[in-house]
């Protein structure tokens, strides 16, 4: 059994799954991933990341007489592992051993939950008129965005300087367009001066958070 968070997983073992094996005296847990863009190739590599000792004997049940043996304290069977990745995969899976030898489990599928968006690339500004500038970005996960979760927004900002007020910012953000995650990440900006560079920037939204790019200059044609 496994509960999921952002970036780590509480991981339980099965014991009765080991029942028959004799006198566990180890527990491992190995975990491969993450799985990137479903890529199953991403689970080739693993690594170990837990183990502990004891002694435990799945024959000899609480309420029976204590023996010698049975006094040890046998090995943890839940471990957290972190530092994972936010909204990946992981597969992890168990060994058991005593002193015959080893059993391992199957692979188990986890997922970490959703986390805060990490980064989204600046816009791409081209002229299209002497009062219309495009811009565009790139919504590849991996590439253009980490989003760490489902994208809920876009947003299209202009940056403008501000020297009427000196209790505000010197460079204000205006949000010029929203838009949803399955809508085409483009948006053309009208009613501009001709020849004026403008400065924009990309907002991306999930759940958790959002998370802005730096910005980009375009200008529009002469007149």
């Amino acid at each position: 059994m496994q509960s999921y968070s952002h970036s780590y997983f509480t991981y339980y073992f099965d014991l009765p799954f080991f029942f028959g094996t004799g006198i566990i005296t180890k527990y491992e847990v190995f975990l491969r991933g993450p799985m990137e863009s479903k890529n199953v190739s991403a689970f080739n590599s693993e690594r170990r990341v837990f183990s502990s000792s004891g002694w435990l004997d799945p024959s000899v049940f609480p309420e029976g007489s204590p023996t010698k043996r049975s006094t040890l304290s046998p090995p943890e069977s839940s471990t957290i592992i972190e530092g994972l990745q936010a909204f990946s995969a992981y597969q992890l899976r168990v060994v058991s051993i005593n002193s015959a030898g080893n059993v391992t489990s199957e692979w188990t599928t986890a997922y970490t939950l959703e986390g805060v968006p990490e980064f989204v690339a600046p816009p791409v500004v081209s002229a299209l008129s002497p009062t219309s500038l495009n811009v565009t970005w790139n919504s590849t996960e991996g590439h253009g965005i980490i989003s760490r979760g489902q994208v809920t927004e876009y947003r299209v900002n202009l940056l403008t300087e501000q020297t009427t007020n000196p209790y505000a910012p010197p460079v204000v953000s205006q949000v010029l367009h929203r838009m949803g995650a399955s809508s085409l990440p483009v948006h053309r900006v009208e009613g501009l001066k001709p020849y004026h560079v403008y400065n924009f920037t990309v907002t991306l939204c999930t759940k958790m958070g959002c998370i802005t790019s730096l910005p980009s200059t375009g200008r529009t044609l002469p007149a």
